[in-house]
């Protein structure tokens, strides 16, 4: 009985390894973009962009304007703010499918109007906007199943401290996208979430409505007039990718994977090797 444990717990370590090695495609890095505009004039439209392909596909028409952020939520709900930066925001849901839009509540804070939208690693959604009482950027937290305010800090930085959008690397750093914010002196800021301090990036030559994370790591950014960067977190440094031919892209967001075929056999080989462990030892020990 011992002998025949430990065969199968060759055979079960062997066929781990060969799974590793087994070359695989990578999927493609999917983007979502929504555009700013009044729904009129194109505004309010989803978007997929496959960076892969280089190709792009309207999703559909929210019915909302100005759909400036857009984020997913760990459990792939895709969120949405409309109104761009014009106080007086509409917190949404939208359907990454079809584009159909469902309004969780009004922003409860009507001075603020939310243009950039993230969820941290902890499911706490973020939303940067301009506060047109103080005529500067604020950072917020959101509730996102009523869309109240839940803390408001004030942003420090050039111009107007307005970001257009966030994002948060897998570490949890966060980082903003200037958009067109008046008086800015830079395209890409480093943003610490307590105190609003805004550290610059870079230099100010490329207008980013939108920045994010994708799964592979890798920082993207959308110009208004449609073209895909990547960039460098660390400089600031952007590299144009291709044009999307979007027109006005204001947000951007992305869903991380379901684990693949080739991670549920593995996840399912080493339970395997547990127990064949387990009855070896038992095995061994009468």
């Amino acid at each position: 009985m011992k002998q025949k444990s430990l065969g199968l717990l060759g055979i079960t370590v062997a066929f781990i390894l060969a799974l590793m090695f087994v070359p695989r495609a990578e999927a493609d890095t999917i983007l979502y973009g929504s555009t700013g505009n009044l729904n009129s004039n194109g505004g309010g439209r989803l978007y997929s962009i496959d960076v892969t392909t280089q190709s792009v596909t309207l999703i559909g028409n929210t019915g909302f304007d100005r759909l400036g952020g857009i984020a997913f939520n760990g459990s792939g709900v895709l969120y949405g703010a409309s109104g761009g930066s014009t106080p007086g925001s509409t917190l949404l849901t939208i359907d990454p499918n079809t584009g159909m839009a469902t309004v969780v509540g009004l922003i409860s804070d009507r001075n603020i109007g939310v243009d950039g939208l993230r969820f941290d690693s902890q499911n706490n959604l973020y939303g940067t906007a301009y506060n047109g009482n103080i005529s500067t950027g604020v950072l917020v937290t959101i509730d996102p199943l009523n869309a109240n305010v839940l803390t408001s800090v004030t942003l420090m930085g050039s111009g107007n401290s307005f970001a257009a959008g966030i994002a948060f690397s897998s570490a949890g750093t966060l980082y903003g996208s200037r958009g067109n914010a008046s008086g800015r002196l830079e395209d890409f800021d480093l943003i610490n979430p307590t105190t609003g301090q805004m550290t610059a990036i870079g230099p100010m030559d490329t207008v980013i409505s939108d920045i994010v994370f994708a799964a592979n790591g890798v920082l993207y950014g959308s110009s208004p007039g449609g073209t895909l960067y990547s960039i460098n977190p660390a400089t600031g440094m952007k590299t144009a990718l291709f044009d999307t031919g979007i027109p006005n892209i204001a947000g951007l967001a992305t869903i991380v994977p379901e684990p693949s075929s080739f991670v549920l056999m593995a996840l399912g080989s080493v339970l395997l090797l547990i127990l064949l462990v387990r009855r070896a030892r038992n095995s061994s020990a009468r």
